[in-house]
């Protein structure tokens, strides 16, 4: 799988501080809420 999108994006942040959950994510990817759930989806 290649990452792409917001994908990439969740992967930088979490490599850089890897204790977020996703209401974090959220605030810092600048997203919307279902964006970063259905990412996170596809990541696990």
């Amino acid at each position: 799988m290649i990452p792409a999108g917001c994908e990439l994006d969740i992967l930088r942040r979490l490599a850089e501080m890897p204790f977020l959950d996703r209401l974090e994510l959220v605030a810092l990817c600048r997203r919307s809420r279902s964006a970063v759930y259905g990412s996170m989806e596809r990541l696990a």
